[in-house]
Formats: structure tokens, C-alpha cells, sequence
């Protein structure tokens, strides 16, 4: 998986997880390490990592029913 999906636009990062070729959950954890990576800008005063991950899980969960 690339490590800079956190650049595709939100038209490819759709396409990318309708056809299956990422995850939300792996389009979410690239959001948050480029998150993490630029954290010294304090652009991001709260974040919300565990909810957006379990948000994730269940939208995979729910393409795959």
C-alpha cells in the first residue's frame, strides 16, 4: 500500500475503495501519519485517531456485505 494515499483527491480516494484497490482503514491511517508527520504546524488542535479508525473498520465492513 503507498504510503501517500493522503494525496489522492476525494474523486480517486472513491474510486480507489469502490474498486477495491485500499481500505478506509488504510486511507485513514495515511491521513493520519501525514497528521503525525506535520503535527509541528498545530494546524490540528483536537483529532479524533480511534473514532475515525473504527469509522473506517465499519465502513469496510460495510462495502464488503
Amino acid at each position: 500500500m503507498p504510503d501517500n494515499l493522503w494525496k489522492l483527491s476525494a474523486t480517486e480516494t472513491a474510486h480507489q475503495i469502490k474498486d477495491g484497490k485500499v481500505s478506509c482503514e488504510a486511507m485513514i491511517n495515511s491521513h493520519l501519519d501525514q497528521l503525525n508527520q506535520t503535527s509541528i504546524l498545530n494546524a490540528v488542535t483536537t483529532r479524533f485517531d480511534e473514532s475515525a479508525i473504527k469509522a473506517a473498520r465499519n465502513a469496510d465492513k460495510a462495502l464488503i456485505e
